[in-house]
C-alpha cells in the first residue's frame, strides 16, 4: 500500500475538498453534513436509495432519517456488514498484489465533498492512481445471487461508482465483488468518466432534487424499492 497516494488525493481541487475523520464514529456524523456549508449530503451508498432501486430502503425512509425524524441505524453489529468490513482490507491487499499497474491506498476515514454538487459526498473504500491519475476502487462482498450473471453490475451497485465518479471529478472507477458462494470468484468493472456521463447527470439532477425536498419538506412521489 502507497499511503502518500491518499496524501494526494485529500488535496483540495477544484472539483472536490476532502476532511479525514479519525474514527468511525466521527466519520459517521459528518458522512452527510458538508462541513463547509452546512448542508446535508447524499453519500454513494445512498445513491441507490434515492433512485428507489435499493432493497434496504426507500427514499421516504431516507429523507426521515436525514431530517433527524428517525435514528439513522447504526449497521456495524450486522454480521453481513461485519463481513464486509473484515474482508475489505485482505481484498484490497490482494488487489494490490495482483493488479500492480495501479498505486494503492486505503480510503478508510475520508469523507470527499463536491464543490460543484454540494450536497454529494463521497467515501471511497480505495484510492487507485495510474497515468490517467485517481480514480475510486468500490469493494463489495456479497453473497452469490443470480443479479451478478452475465457482464454488467447490478444497478444499484453500478450507481454508487457513478455516485463516487461525479464526487470527486476522477477520470476512472473500479467495481470489484467478492462474490461468495459454492465457487467464490472475484468480478471486476471498469468505469470510465465518459462511461457514466449520462447516468450522472441524471443522478446528480435527481440528488438535487431530493435533497431540496428534505430540506423544504416538499414531499416525494413513492418509489417501492426494488428487490
Amino acid at each position: 500500500m502507497n499511503q502518500e497516494i491518499a496524501d494526494w488525493a485529500v488535496e483540495e481541487t477544484d472539483a472536490y475538498f476532502a476532511v479525514r475523520y479519525p474514527s468511525r464514529d466521527e466519520w459517521r456524523a459528518n458522512r452527510n453534513r458538508n462541513p463547509r456549508t452546512g448542508g446535508l449530503t447524499v453519500g454513494g451508498s445512498d445513491a441507490p436509495v434515492v433512485e428507489g432501486i435499493s432493497s434496504f430502503k426507500s427514499p421516504q425512509e431516507l429523507m426521515a432519517e436525514l431530517r433527524g425524524e428517525v435514528e439513522r441505524p447504526n449497521l456495524d453489529g450486522n454480521p453481513n456488514i461485519q463481513r464486509g468490513v473484515q474482508s475489505e482490507p485482505l481484498i484490497r491487499q490482494l488487489f494490490a498484489v495482483e493488479h500492480p499497474e495501479y498505486q494503492v491506498a486505503d480510503g478508510t476515514g475520508i469523507v470527499f465533498y463536491s464543490k460543484r454538487y454540494p450536497w454529494a459526498s463521497a467515501s471511497l473504500d480505495t484510492i487507485l492512481m495510474d497515468a490517467r491519475g485517481f480514480g475510486s476502487h468500490e469493494i463489495k462482498s456479497v453473497m452469490y445471487s443470480s443479479k451478478w450473471k452475465g457482464d454488467f453490475a447490478p444497478d444499484d451497485y453500478f450507481i454508487q461508482v457513478v455516485h463516487q465518479m461525479m464526487v470527486t471529478g476522477w477520470d476512472y472507477g473500479l467495481l470489484h465483488a467478492r462474490i461468495v458462494g459454492r465457487y467464490t470468484h472475484d468480478k471486476l468493472y471498469q468505469y470510465s468518466a465518459a462511461d457514466i456521463a449520462e447516468q450522472g447527470a441524471i443522478l446528480m439532477a435527481d440528488e438535487q432534487r431530493f435533497i431540496d425536498a428534505v430540506s423544504t419538506g416538499k414531499p416525494l412521489p413513492y418509489k417501492i424499492p426494488i428487490i
